[in-house]
């Protein structure tokens, strides 16, 4: 494993950084704790979030099939949250699928694969505003108030992680509100809100460097 992010439940510590100090060396059959990162780490070695499709009461049990198990598979919400909690945390999701003794994949992880897919598409594959930019600080408003569930910010990596400290506001009955605050963004950091806004901002309070945002991104669904 480069860099594994010490479970096998889709859960990336957060903040989550690209580089570190040195790369994992583990088996994956013994949980670390706090695989954080390191902004100024001397390695680039974004981390993974490896996890199997199937629950099973044993450590690294859902990476194989056995017969009659179906019902060990993770629920759509659930595989969502380790979604929002891996991808969404800076670090490659790692998703184990099983191979039946037929050598295919078994029906039932076929269909909930299929279903996992299309959530993804329907929940952020568009967005209902967008920008990007360089700088410290970017807006974006619409005419009237709408609800916003998820904002996705995309911080540029081609020029490293410079972002290391941010905050989101939401503008609500003429007030700016804070929603959110975070340090690593990276590939991409995605943060859950609840409410109806007429515009909201993004601030870079602390980073190294030129800050190149990729993509700023409001959802609604």
């Amino acid at each position: 494993n480069i860099r594994w992010v010490g479970n096998e439940e889709g859960l990336a510590p957060y903040p989550c950084w690209s580089r570190a100090d040195s790369t994992t060396s583990s088996s994956g059959i013994i949980q670390i704790k706090g695989l954080n990162g390191n902004p100024e780490g001397g390695f680039w070695c974004p981390g993974e979030a490896d996890f199997p499709l199937r629950r099973n009461n044993t450590f690294q049990g859902g990476w194989f099939w056995h017969e009659g198990e179906d019902d060990k598979l993770f629920s759509l919400d659930e595989l969502m949250d380790k979604y929002r909690k891996s991808v969404g945390r800076n670090t490659n999701m790692l998703l184990g699928i099983v191979v039946d003794n037929r050598g295919l994949v078994p029906d039932a992880d076929v269909e909930r694969l299929k279903e996992f897919g299309k959530e993804i598409n329907k929940i952020f594959g568009k967005p209902f505003a967008k920008t990007n930019g360089k700088g410290t600080e970017l807006k974006l408003e619409w005419k009237s108030e709408k609800p916003v569930t998820y904002i996705v910010i995309q911080e540029d990596i081609s020029g490293g992680e410079n972002i290391r400290k941010y905050e989101l506001l939401g503008k609500q009955d003429g007030r700016w509100l804070h929603l959110a605050d975070g340090q690593s963004v990276g590939h991409k950091r995605i943060e859950p809100v609840d409410g109806n806004f007429e515009a909201i901002k993004l601030i870079v309070s602390e980073n190294v460097g030129t800050v190149t945002i990729k993509k700023l991104a409001i959802f609604n669904n």
